[in-house]
């Protein structure tokens, strides 16, 4: 799968001038989708159509753990309050309805649910 390229820049801007650029991060997991931050701002997480996502160390930017979910086609992506989760809702293809939850501290799948939501999994939200 080719790899994507995209630009990342600070988080909250709250002047009218437009915020700098931070750093530009080189993905293996083809089309980047889904861009979420953990709350603490220490990780952020990358996440494609294809079956894995990318966990980057925001300290470095650098060599980002990879995770492969073994199921593709994924639309959404949360993070819990703590930081140390995400979940992934997905709407494509043979794996609909089907919701993944990562365990972002030891960077592995805790779960998969598969759900009766044939039509997919448009958003995914975990409670303050």
């Amino acid at each position: 799968c080719a790899a994507s390229s995209f630009t990342m820049q600070k988080p909250v801007c709250t002047s009218p001038t437009p915020p700098a650029i931070v750093q530009t991060l080189s993905s293996s997991i083809g089309p980047v989708m889904q861009v979420k931050y953990t709350p603490d701002g220490t990780s952020l997480i990358t996440a494609s159509p294809l079956p894995q996502i990318q966990i980057w160390n925001t300290n470095t930017y650098q060599n980002p753990t990879l995770i492969e979910t073994k199921i593709e086609g994924q639309s959404t992506l949360s993070v819990n309050p703590h930081g140390t989760q995400c979940a992934l809702g997905y709407s494509l293809l043979k794996d609909a309805g089907t919701i993944a939850l990562i365990d972002i501290t030891r960077k592995t799948i805790a779960a998969k649910l598969k759900t009766h939501h044939s039509n997919g999994i448009t958003s995914v939200q975990y409670k303050d």
